[in-house]
């Protein structure tokens, strides 16, 4: 991503951020789903 940033590839730029985003509120759901789970 620092690569296609500083050869001013912005769509890549875009869509690695947007994967970097919904892989974080996927882990996030996920580990809230098991922290529920585990603390009943």
């Amino acid at each position: 991503m620092t690569l296609a940033g500083s050869s001013f590839q912005m769509p890549l730029v875009f869509a690695g951020k947007i994967a970097l985003a919904s892989e974080g509120i996927v882990m996030c759901a996920i580990f809230a789903y098991v922290e529920g789970r585990m603390t009943r």
